[in-house]
């Protein structure tokens, strides 16, 4: 599941998605920093996230 701080739409688009036990999973995301992430290397998507968060937030300001 996607951390609370980020929300698709904002920070991440869906590319594709994993069915598992009737939950609808991201498994592919872009996101706002142009990156898209398969959520193979935690040290990537935690970098991605942040740098996510930084963008959005200063579009914002």
């Amino acid at each position: 599941m996607m951390a609370s701080d980020v929300s698709e739409g904002e920070h991440y688009e869906v590319l594709a998605y994993t069915d598992w036990a009737d939950l609808f999973i991201p498994t592919v995301v872009k996101w706002a920093n142009g990156e898209i992430d398969r959520f193979n290397d935690p040290a990537v998507t935690r970098n991605n996230r942040r740098e996510s968060l930084q963008l959005v937030e200063r579009q914002a300001d």
